[in-house]
């Protein structure tokens, strides 16, 4: 079966933000930048909380 990757792209309404993510194969992949940016954050930040929930199993 061959993998299926496509780029989105969203855009806010009023076109000030927009997050790129890559989906594959029906998962959907984001790097720390990215995801600091989704969520108004820093990129350490999303690292202390990537790093708990791996240690706890959640993911």
């Amino acid at each position: 079966m061959a993998e299926q990757q496509n780029i989105i792209i969203y855009n806010t309404v009023d076109g000030k933000a927009s997050v790129s993510l890559v989906a594959k194969d029906g998962l959907v992949w984001m790097n720390q930048k990215q995801l600091s940016e989704l969520f108004a954050t820093s990129v350490p930040n999303i690292s202390i909380h990537s790093n708990f929930s791996i240690s706890r199993g959640m993911i």
